[in-house]
């Protein structure tokens, strides 16, 4: 199975990638390759997901400049991917949580059920007045301009 890893600049995909990568050789039995940030017309991609914005590293938030930036890329990202017709699922969570929603999202795709997926437990989150989506990344950024 190929799984592409898509994000803007400093989202984590390569520690993504890494974390995912580990794991699933660990739990071995199906052949996986990831590839961080592969062509769109790349051939074979079984599963392609993009980082959420959620993930900063050293926990510190970006400066707005950063952040600006990072938005644009990521809209930017999606709209390809859109527009290129590609079905993409997109992670959030810091490294321990990003990685086990992405393996769920694998064992869907696989029909895998694994005993080894850790348990998160995630925290009360509100639905967007904006989107209605429970994650929406609108709260996130609106709070760092405060």
């Amino acid at each position: 199975m190929n799984i592409a890893i898509h994000g803007a600049d400093g989202t984590g995909k390569e520690v993504l990638a890494a974390e995912l990568a580990r794991l699933l050789d660990k739990r071995g039995g199906y052949p996986v390759r990831i590839a961080v940030s592969p062509a769109l017309d790349s051939p074979d991609i079984a599963l392609t997901f993009v980082c959420g914005l959620d993930w900063s590293q050293n926990n510190t938030a970006p400066s707005l400049c950063a952040a600006t930036q990072r938005e644009s890329e990521d809209s930017l990202l999606r709209e390809a991917l859109t527009a290129a017709g590609i079905n993409f699922q997109v992670v959030y969570g810091l490294t321990d949580v990003r990685v086990a929603n992405a393996q769920r999202a694998i064992d869907t795709a696989t029909g895998r059920i694994s005993s080894e997926a850790p348990t998160v437990h995630l925290k009360w989150q509100w639905n967007c007045d904006k989107c209605s989506d429970s994650s929406c990344e609108h709260q996130l950024f609106s709070e760092l301009l405060r």
